[in-house]
């Protein structure tokens, strides 16, 4: 490999701290064995007399690097954040990838760096587990600790907001599934519907705080498309929290939703059922029979006064919705470490 190269790029004039001075560094780049194009390259790190380097990033700009006399070696290293979960052995596939876990150093014995995963609450160091030329890396036995907090960790990072939880369920069972396959069935049916409710909900909240068209026909498209986007809201929630309720029962969940959860699943079930069953209340039926309350279904005064909706004597309100979907999502995140406990570490 070549000592430092700089680059032709645009160099400074001068060193501002000496006047007069030549460029003090360059873009770097070296030049690996059996290839004669030389490489851009990064500065990692320092080891001795040593400069460590890397393989730039796609995308990646080449930095400026300062001139260092005391240099006498580069060594291009590989450094190493994550190591990958896949479905496949096969090398280069990226579409089987499961998750990603950050991994750091733990010590050093001739060729061989060992190193550890982070737990989800550790304190990321920032550092990677650099491989010089002849290096391998090796996560002994207990090192490699995979958990739900984890995953969800790293779907959420530099996510603003709600985070989806189904791809968090499905990765998390694909590596800790639970006993029974009707267990694993449950649980993405649930984070689909939640999933899928909290998307509606955003729309929903976005419809009601647009100013709507002042024109008759795109007012009237305004208002409807809002109905009908509360109308199947209603509908993926109440699902989804009626079968959080009830996994405890019927298939073996530890944990129980909150008060507040199952306070809320007795209010919205009335109009979860009247959403779902809308041809029986367009007739004013309730359980295929006349009942004056069938109707208020179809009142939206609430709505778009006040963002709630109204069924009968009830009204909730979207904030409480938006809370709900927050609130079940981590319920969602617990039962699925429930089923999964007992799990060992992976190897």
């Amino acid at each position: 490999m070549s000592p430092v190269d700089p680059d032709d790029g645009p160099v400074p004039e001068q060193d501002d701290r000496q006047p007069g001075a030549a460029p003090l560094g360059g873009y770097l780049r070296v030049q690996v064995d059996g290839d004669p194009t030389p490489v851009p390259v990064a500065v990692e790190g320092r080891e001795g007399d040593s400069l460590l380097v890397r393989r730039l990033e796609p995308n990646e700009d080449p930095p400026w690097v300062a001139h260092d006399p005391s240099v006498r070696e580069v060594i291009l290293v590989t450094p190493v954040r994550y190591v990958g979960i896949n479905l496949t052995a096969e090398v280069g596939r990226t579409d089987d990838l499961i998750t990603a876990m950050r991994v750091i150093e733990v010590r050093r014995e001739g060729s061989v760096v060992y190193g550890r995963t982070l737990s989800p609450t550790e304190p990321d160091p920032g550092t990677a587990v650099l491989l010089k030329p002849g290096d391998s890396f090796c996560l002994e036995p207990g090192m490699m600790t995979v958990s739900i907090a984890a995953i969800d960790a790293a779907e959420s990072k530099g996510v603003e907001g709600y985070v989806p939880v189904t791809g968090v369920l499905w990765s998390w069972m694909s590596i800790a599934p639970p006993a029974h396959e009707h267990g694993y069935r449950y649980l993405l049916a649930t984070a689909r519907r939640l999933d899928a409710a909290r998307t509606l909900l955003d729309q929903v909240r976005d419809l009601l705080d647009q100013e709507p068209p002042s024109v008759g026909p795109a007012l009237r498209s305004h208002l409807w498309r809002t109905v009908s986007t509360v109308e199947v809201t209603v509908v993926a929630f109440g699902r989804a929290l009626d079968m959080s309720v009830q996994m405890k029962h019927l298939i073996g969940v530890a944990s129980a939703p909150d008060p507040e959860m199952l306070s809320l699943n007795r209010r919205i079930t009335p109009s979860r059922n009247a959403y779902e069953h809308i041809e029986d209340r367009a007739l004013g039926w309730v359980n295929r029979k006349p009942d004056p309350e069938a109707v208020t279904v179809f009142d939206w005064t609430a709505l778009f006064e006040r963002q709630a909706m109204q069924y009968g004597g009830q009204e909730i309100s979207l904030s409480e919705l938006m809370t709900a979907t927050d609130t079940l999502r981590a319920f969602v995140l617990q039962a699925a470490g429930d089923l999964s406990e007992g799990v060992e570490p992976l190897p």
